[in-house]
């Protein structure tokens, strides 16, 4: 049965669409709204005095008049300090925390240290004390945050249920407990649990080196492996959430044993491969740093180059066959592997000689560890203003 739109629902509806306008638009006016929305004055007027109510936007001057005179109008501004969003990002090895207002602008920022082998409780309670600084750096304000968000490895619904997790990558365990549950007891905040890579794919799209392309792929590579897809201007996410995701691919050179792509790719991976290299330089030792291995690759030693190269060309494989089968002109190339771009981009520029389709625009990540914040910063602005006008 069709539903039939009432008065409330065209309401809430038109609401939304001056909202998302006045958002994009920074500053306009009243005339401007109703034109660009085809919704008459006292339409505009209507809906727009609960947002000028609410201070999530505002009056802020007038507009110079036109050349034949006539009345000026009230420019109208998005506010972006009405509310301030939390964001961290579990992706790299040390999460990141962010405080910043409706627009992305970041207003205080740190990253914590994680030991290797600290206890995942240990971990959940690091993540619990950076929230709580970045909540008292506003004092009595804490009232203003909207939302808390996090990014962390794993699959998650759109309850922020965990449902997949990959075990292979290194970093904290955090599929070990339930960041839902535990933020929500921790906080009176609403909270949004999102797949890192996924956030990450958001904000490249949204600020970083995808912004305002129709399509993209978004792959990430280091401690994990993850990827992300934009069609066709939105997220693809699939019925379980993880359209895209890579992780759990079989690398076909060692299907028989069911090696998971991961496996043969990550930066544990990466580190026995450099130890084991024939004339690598850390050939005698029992453990090796992925800092030494990016120092030595800059400095050009051949043994890393080839272990990087042979990665980078699994890498440049599946995502030929990725972009191709759903038609992608742009890839992004993020994650702790980013300083290997060009590597990769040479990688999966040998494959398109003989190709029927041209080679994508291949870009490194603009926003780095701050991809994933800025997706987070999104999707709590999306829920606020789908709060606002009871969507």
């Amino acid at each position: 049965m069709k539903h039939a739109l009432n008065a409330t629902d065209i309401k809430r509806t038109n609401q939304r669409l001056i909202l998302d306008a006045i958002f994009k638009y920074g500053t306009t006016s009243r005339t401007q709204l109703a034109q660009a929305l085809r919704l008459s004055k006292p339409a505009i007027s209507d809906n727009l005095q609960p947002l000028l109510d609410l201070g999530i936007v505002t009056e802020s001057g007038e507009s110079n008049a036109g050349p034949s005179g006539g009345r000026k109008s009230i420019l109208l501004q998005f506010n972006p300090q009405h509310r301030n969003i939390i964001a961290v990002n579990l992706n790299f090895s040390n999460p990141v925390f962010v405080l910043a207002d409706l627009n992305g602008n970041i207003l205080n920022a740190f990253d914590i240290t994680i030991a290797p082998g600290m206890p995942i409780a240990a971990c959940s309670e690091l993540v619990i004390s950076g929230i709580r600084m970045l909540l008292q750096s506003l004092g009595t304000n804490q009232d203003r945050v909207s939302c808390i968000a996090v990014a962390a490895p794993g699959v998650f619904n759109s309850e922020g249920e965990l449902t997949a997790y990959s075990t292979s990558c290194g970093g904290p365990a955090w599929w070990k407990i339930n960041l839902k549950e535990t933020l929500t007891d921790a906080f009176p905040h609403p909270v949004i649990l999102y797949n890192d890579v996924k956030a990450a794919t958001l904000g490249e799209w949204e600020r970083g080196a995808g912004e305002h392309k129709k399509d993209m792929f978004y792959i990430s590579v280091g401690l994990g492996i993850g990827s992300g897809v934009i069609l066709d201007g939105k997220p693809l996410l699939g019925k379980r959430c993880n359209a895209g995701e890579i992780y759990d691919y079989i690398d076909s050179s060692n299907v028989s044993c069911g090696t998971k792509l991961e496996d043969t790719i990550c930066m544990e991976y990466l580190q026995e491969q450099c130890l084991r290299a024939p004339a690598s330089p850390f050939l005698h030792r029992d453990s090796v740093s992925f800092q030494e291995i990016l120092l030595a690759y800059k400095a050009g030693d051949a043994s890393v180059h080839r272990v990087v190269e042979g990665i980078c060309r699994r890498l440049a494989i599946i995502t030929y066959n990725y972009i191709n089968f759903i038609s992608i002109d742009h890839v992004v190339f993020g994650g702790e592997y980013a300083p290997f771009v060009d590597c990769f981009a040479q990688q999966l520029s040998r494959l398109y000689p003989n190709s029927l389709w041209p080679a994508p625009e291949i870009r490194i990540s603009a926003l780095g560890k701050h991809a994933g914040i800025q997706g987070l910063v999104c999707l709590a602005r999306e829920k606020y203003f789908r709060q606002i006008c009871d969507l």
